[in-house]
């Protein structure tokens, strides 16, 4: 069994059908917040990604 280890405030794992080679993961990945080595990104890039999501959506 591979052991996974996620650290966030927030992670949810959704599986509509089981799958041996697809798990969907929901995650916040930015923030206009700073994080804790004090650097944030902009709204405006955060709203490039979600109005460009199927660009970034993959298999890992």
């Amino acid at each position: 069994m591979q052991k996974v280890i996620f650290e966030a405030l927030h992670v949810e794992l959704a599986e509509a059908r089981q799958n041996d080679i697809y798990m969907t993961v929901l995650m916040r990945m930015f923030s206009t917040r700073p994080n804790r080595n004090g650097f944030a990104v902009s709204a405006a890039f955060i709203d490039n990604i979600v109005a460009n999501a199927a660009k970034y959506t993959c298999l890992p």
